[in-house]
């Protein structure tokens, strides 16, 4: 309730001021400065953009991976939403579990849209259409989930 109360506040505060920021705008005279950038062909190297890359070949489980919507690493676990399903693996690549809770009763999603991983490993999934926040362990078990009121 209080995490609802909280988002929901964000969210009107938000609304709020870009709402007013459009209307000052028609008002002012704004001035406009362009910024030339020169874009090259040349190679990006990831090692210039990572100090340390690795390539880490992920199982493939009873369910493939599709196109990947976010990957998260996390205390040497490797989380993927691939499909509306959330893939655990550890730091090697082995597969742990998957999240695969579609419907729509309790610990249920109709469209994961995004997932947040805290600190002791508890997933939090935004379930777009169901229109909630869905709360997992680590073992993928279900805990609570919020209704937000609204699609996010």
């Amino acid at each position: 309730m209080k995490k609802t109360v909280y988002f929901q506040f964000i969210l009107s505060l938000t609304l709020l001021i870009n709402s007013n920021c459009a209307r000052n705008n028609k008002d002012s005279n704004i001035s406009t400065t362009n910024i030339n950038v020169s874009i090259s062909n040349d190679p990006i190297k990831i090692s210039s953009l990572f100090s340390d890359p690795q390539v880490v070949i992920l199982e493939q489980g009873e369910f493939p991976l599709g196109k990947i919507s976010k990957l998260k690493i996390y205390n040497d676990t490797i989380y993927v939403l691939s499909n509306l399903q959330i893939f655990i693996y550890d730091k090697n690549g082995s597969f742990i579990r998957i999240i695969n809770k579609s419907g729509r009763g309790p610990g249920e999603y109709i469209n994961t849209y995004d997932f947040f991983v805290d600190e002791s490993g508890i997933i939090e999934v935004l379930d777009f259409r169901g229109k909630k926040i869905i709360k997992y362990d680590r073992n993928g078990n279900y805990l609570d989930e919020w209704k937000i009121g609204l699609y996010a």
